[in-house]
């Protein structure tokens, strides 16, 4: 009888943090209902139909929303995980890439952080690797940092 091998564990599974893509969301929604006001009293003043004050507020808002939209999109392009075996990176929305990169390949695990993004709790995470693909494979904007890296460290002192 062959026997299976056990199942792969998951040690985490993450995305860029939401903050910067929320707080794009919010200045939008802001300027949004700022330039509506401003769009109704134009057309109020100027004694333009109503419908043509929907129209410019409809796409004012488009335009205003168009880039925190295309951030959350980016993000969700993203996925890294760690397994007991591998470090994975999977990229891609309508259609995926995913990279595998053995835990024996990783060299160096270094986390980075500006001034902000340390006030944040936020910070970047730097996996350099020996694959065929080489260079490295920088997670930015991952809360908790230092946590993550920690863990991608002891998996390696585990497999060593």
């Amino acid at each position: 009888m062959s026997q299976n091998p056990a199942p792969e564990q998951v040690i985490f599974s993450i995305r860029p943090a939401f903050l910067f893509v929320g707080i794009k969301y919010v200045i939008a929604a802001v300027l949004w209902l700022a330039a509506s006001a401003l769009v109704a009293a134009g057309t109020s003043w100027f004694e333009l139909p109503i419908w043509v004050g929907g129209i410019a507020v409809v796409v004012v808002g488009l335009v205003l929303f168009a880039r925190p939209m295309l951030s959350h999109l980016d993000r969700q392009r993203h996925l890294f995980t760690l397994t007991d075996h591998k470090f994975e990176v999977q990229y891609g929305l309508l259609t995926t890439t995913t990279r595998n990169i053995p835990l024996s390949k990783i060299q160096d695990v270094t986390v980075t952080a500006s001034l902000v993004n340390r006030l944040l709790g936020l910070g970047n995470i730097v996996v350099e690797n020996a694959s065929e693909a080489g260079g490295q494979i920088v997670i930015a904007g991952v809360s908790e940092p230092k946590r993550y890296a920690d863990l991608l460290l002891n998996e390696l002192r585990r497999g060593n």
